[in-house]
This record gives structure tokens, C-alpha cells and sequence, in this order.
């Protein structure tokens, strides 16, 4: 299968500039999910792609596959994430190396650039494909490349300082919180 570019899709969990050790088994990868809007073209694009793979790996039955493996989100990496968008799962095993990573003028990002975030808009290269083993089916996809497209609302925004209280000279507000 060829890659498939995500266009304006919104970044949510994301490992792009260091493998992660996601399982504890020493399997390091990188990852991302996307979140897509149901009916948009990027939906209506992910979701012929998963079929044409399937339909490719499975001697033409690639709908009654996606079917079957619809809601096991270790089978099939595209699952409903509420009412209204989907969530697209993605890996890139370590030993294959970093996506690449590109700022909105195609230049190389590191870590330290502080994007893409999750919350950020990117588009997406990703590599569906499928198999079956031992009687289970498998259609995922890879992580190609994320390229920063526009801000967004920062998910899971990190504390600061100024959410917490000044209490070095209160014993009594330290005596409280124990």
C-alpha cells in the first residue's frame, strides 16, 4: 500500500522525537494518534485505505474483516473516539527511525522547537496494511511523518508555578495538608 497524506488533522498522544517503551517489553517505537472528523475527507481517505488493504490481504474480504476486528483497538487502529471524530492509532518501530517531522515550511523540527504538540493540526503520512495470524487479523498503520500545520488548543496543558500557594512561612496550611 502507498502512503496517505492526512491533511489538517488534530495531533492527540504523540512520541515523534524519541522512541517509547509503550508495553514494558523493549519494544521502543514512536507513535501518534490523529483525531479526525467523521465524514471529513481525511475520514473518507483512512477509511478506503483500510479496506483496500484489507480487501488486499484478505482475498477480497476486507469489509467482513473490518467488521469483525471493529472494536478491538489491538487488531484495528481507527476507532470511534466520540460522537462527532475518530482516532487514528499510528507506530513507527524504533529500528526503522524517526518520522520525519517538518515545521509548515518543510524544515526539519527538533523536540526543542516545541512543536507539534498534541492539541497542534498537522498532516499525516501514514503506511496502512494488514495481516492475519494464528486466526487474528491485523490492519494498523504506520507512522511516516507529521508535518506542523496550526496552532491549536494545547491537550493536557503542564502545570506552573502559579498553581500552587506560597506556603514557606505557614505552618498551619502545611500542618493542614497532612
Amino acid at each position: 500500500m502507498r502512503n496517505i497524506k492526512l491533511s489538517n488533522v488534530r495531533l492527540s498522544f504523540n512520541a515523534l522525537f524519541e522512541a517509547e517503551d509503550f508495553d514494558g517489553d523493549k519494544n521502543y517505537a514512536y507513535n501518534a494518534k490523529f483525531i479526525i472528523e467523521k465524514d471529513s475527507a481525511a475520514d473518507k481517505l483512512v477509511r478506503e485505505a483500510m479496506l483496500e488493504v484489507a480487501n488486499d490481504a484478505f482475498s477480497g474480504k476486507g469489509a467482513e474483516v473490518l467488521k469483525k476486528v471493529a472494536n478491538d483497538k489491538a487488531q484495528y487502529c481507527y476507532q470511534e473516539y466520540d460522537e462527532d471524530h475518530m482516532v487514528l492509532a499510528t507506530k513507527r518501530k524504533d529500528k526503522a527511525g524517526r518520522p520525519l517531522v517538518l515545521d509548515a515550511d518543510r524544515t526539519p523540527l527538533a523536540e526543542s522547537d516545541g512543536k507539534p504538540y498534541a492539541g497542534c493540526y498537522v498532516n499525516a503520512l501514514i503506511r496502512p496494511w494488514a495481516m492475519a495470524s494464528k486466526g487474528k487479523h491485523w490492519v494498523r498503520c504506520g507512522l511516516e511523518g507529521v508535518q506542523f500545520v496550526k496552532d491549536g488548543e494545547a491537550f493536557g496543558a503542564r502545570a506552573s508555578v502559579s498553581d500552587f500557594d506560597d506556603i514557606s512561612v505557614d505552618s498551619e496550611a502545611v500542618d493542614d495538608l497532612l
